[in-house]
This record gives structure tokens, sequence and C-alpha cells, in this order.
């Protein structure tokens, strides 16, 4: 707890850590969401040196909501993503991501995503116009190419 009480963010991934053993999604959905509402803020430009340290930030929830696939809540996991997505689409805009960091925590959420559509065994006629949807109106190109079955 020493540790937690000097890092702040060791201290919201215990928090999750904790909140994931929840049982009430309504409660789980809104700390997840809080979680990556403040982890995606940019508050400003974020500059070359301080884009790691804010990917490795929503990596870090990612991993937390990851977890949540395996403990039986997939589709809200899907949500929690939308709201991910949602927000990266604004964020991205506001980071000098040369070396990928943002991009790779983006790759990341598709990848938790594909595994939460599999467990929540998603309607595939609905998933595709969703993809769909998100590969066209993405401004980054998140799940690009996902028309064409390469994800």
């Amino acid at each position: 707890m020493g540790l937690a009480e000097r890092d702040p963010s060791l201290l919201r991934s215990l928090e999750l850590a904790a909140a994931a053993g929840d049982t009430d999604e309504a409660r789980l959905f809104a700390r997840f969401k809080k979680a990556l509402t403040d982890a995606t803020r940019t508050r400003g430009y974020v500059e070359y040196r301080e884009a790691h340290g804010w990917a490795r930030e929503i990596e870090g929830i990612l991993d937390r909501i990851e977890s949540l696939v395996h403990r039986g809540h997939a589709a809200l996991v899907l949500q929690l993503l939308d709201h991910f997505f949602a927000r990266m689409d604004e964020a991205l805009g506001n980071i000098d991501d040369s070396d990928g960091f943002a991009g790779d925590s983006v790759a990341k959420a598709c990848d938790i995503h594909l595994k939460a559509c599999r467990a929540a065994k998603s309607d595939p006629v609905a998933l595709a116009r969703d993809l769909f949807t998100r590969e066209t109106t993405s401004e980054w190109g998140f799940f690009d190419r996902a028309s064409d079955g390469s994800l």
C-alpha cells in the first residue's frame, strides 16, 4: 500500500483489479468507463516524451478490461471498448505518437474486441455492420481492413 500511495498509476491498477471482482455490471461499467475517460484525457498536447507513459497507463486499464472477458462480462467489455474507441478518436489528434505507443494501445483494444465478440457470441450481421462503420468512419483507421476478413 505504501508503494501505491506514492504511485497513482499503481493505485489505479490495484483499484481496478479489485473492482473486476464485482458482479454488478452497472458498477463495473461505471468504474471502468471512468478509468478509460481519465486515462485517455490529453489535457492539451501529449509531447513525444510523454506519449509512452500516457499509452502505458491505457494499456494497464485494457489489461484489466481483458480480464473481464474471462470473468463472463464479454458484452460489458464491448460497451467499454465502444467508449474507448470514441475517446481515442478524439485523443489521437493531440498526441505525438511518432513511436506508435498509442497505436499499439488501439491494436491491443482491437484484439480484446475480437476476444469479447467471440465470447459474447455476437450476431455476425450486426458485428459486420459495426466493424464496417468503424472502418469507414474512424479518422485513425480503427479496424482497417476488417471488411475483407484480414483482422
